[in-house]
């Protein structure tokens, strides 16, 4: 994460991705916290791990929301519409994790840490939701599998579902395995930054766009997002030359056919 971080101040990414480098920053200051921590008292060992692990969390989700706008940048409908839905996806895993936590039996330690591990498991479901729609859409998007954005997709989706299929395996063989599983976890994450530093250190010259390429299905999407944000004054307001080629091939379509058929039935 150290050389992540400092390849991307050296190529100026951290100007394009600043959470996805303040995440990095903060691995690499909360693990020696951690280190420190843990040769003083397990007590201290124990807050500094869950305040590091919420901070954690926090800034997984800014990596996500920062990826996904970033990847339809050009479609400013789907832009606000997406940030809208991440702020009321944010909201109810909050109190859908504090419900969790507060009602279950023992005491406000294991609550928190309760509510913290059904947040961060939530946050993991997205990450993997990520890496699934930039494997589906990257190239309707302009993006390829050589750019940083991809690559954050990628390492984060490794660690996601190698750590939600760990975390179901200790449920099932029990306490026995913990320390098994934790180890591959661990590599999963060392196999995720060795990802990151890789793909910060490949040309991203190329592939830093303002637009893309006109794709008729984004387009539609765009259309219907600014409507219902209510961007632009809505659908109703545009005028035929504001509409995309395939609105006014669909209209003239129509057209004809009403007319044949109006046309039949005098």
């Amino acid at each position: 994460m150290a050389v992540t971080a400092v390849v991307m101040v050296r190529r100026k990414l951290n100007h394009t991705f600043p959470m996805f480098f303040t995440y990095a920053v903060f691995q690499v200051l909360s693990n020696i916290g951690l280190y420190a921590a843990s040769h003083t008292s397990y007590r201290n060992y124990f807050f500094a791990y869950w305040v590091s692990t919420c901070l954690s969390i926090v800034l997984g989700f800014l990596v996500i929301h920062e990826i996904f706008e970033y990847a339809i940048r050009p479609y400013a409908g789907l832009r606000d519409l997406a940030r809208m839905m991440f702020h009321w996806v944010a909201l109810i895993m909050l109190l859908v994790s504090g419900i969790i936590g507060f009602t279950s039996p023992g005491g406000n330690a294991e609550h928190i840490a309760l509510a913290l591990a059904n947040l961060e498991r939530g946050i993991r479901m997205m990450q993997v939701g990520m890496l699934l729609f930039i494997a589906v859409f990257s190239g309707r998007l302009g993006l390829t599998w050589r750019d940083l954005p991809c690559g954050i997709a990628f390492g984060f989706g490794i660690f996601a579902c190698a750590d939600l299929t760990m975390f179901s395996l200790r449920a099932q063989l029990g306490p026995a395995w913990n320390m098994a599983l934790s180890k591959i976890t661990s590599s999963a994450y060392l196999l995720s930054t060795m990802i990151w530093s890789t793909y910060a250190l490949l040309p991203q010259a190329a592939r830093i766009r303002v637009e893309v390429p006109f794709q008729p299905v984004f387009d539609r999407w765009n259309q219907a997002a600014l409507s219902i944000s209510g961007a632009g004054g809505g659908a109703q307001t545009a005028t035929p030359s504001d509409q995309p080629a395939y609105l006014t091939d669909l209209q003239a379509t129509v057209e004809n056919i009403l007319k044949k058929t109006n046309g039949h039935s005098h």
